[in-house]
């Protein structure tokens, strides 16, 4: 085989490699955005389940706000000396309506929670197997959010 052909047949192989590592090269360029995406979504859906959560302890604490000064004037007050009427400013079935809700609400918080520790468990696993990935560096020291849930991971771990 002379040497231009030798050359050549070279450059065909130098040309198909170079060809598999432009496609090799493209699909890792989509690797990562879809590993982005992904990122992205999670971040979206746990600023969603924390938006539900404080919503959720809100109306909690607006509810058992409401509860402690009715108690709290009862207690500083002498007592009534005949029982109060009924009020008929909040219809029962209202009332009732609000405490099913309430009730709903509280065992979503529930297994949001459960969710919330199960999630972590499995952060904790992958970064206590497999520091390679360098997981706790995607955690965003400036949100707080982020910063607590990264330290519970790691005093825990």
């Amino acid at each position: 085989m002379s040497v231009a052909e030798e050359l050549r047949r070279l450059q065909r192989a130098a040309d198909v490699n170079d060809g598999h590592l432009q496609r090799l090269q493209n699909e890792l360029r989509l690797l990562d955005i879809a590993r982005e995406a992904k990122r992205a979504s999670s971040r979206q859906h746990t600023a969603q389940a924390r938006a539900e959560i404080r919503r959720l302890e809100a109306n909690i604490a607006a509810i058992e706000g409401r509860r402690r000064p009715v108690t709290a004037a009862h207690l500083v007050a002498s007592p009534p000396v005949t029982p109060p009427a009924p009020s008929p400013a909040v219809p029962r079935g209202r009332l009732e309506g609000a405490v099913a809700a309430l009730e709903r609400q509280s065992a979503q918080l529930a297994r949001l929670r459960a969710q919330r520790q199960e999630l972590e468990e499995l952060l904790r696993h992958a970064v206590a197997h497999y520091p390679q990935y360098k997981i706790t560096e995607n955690f965003d020291a400036q949100n707080e959010f982020e910063r607590a849930a990264l330290a519970r991971v790691m005093n825990a771990a």
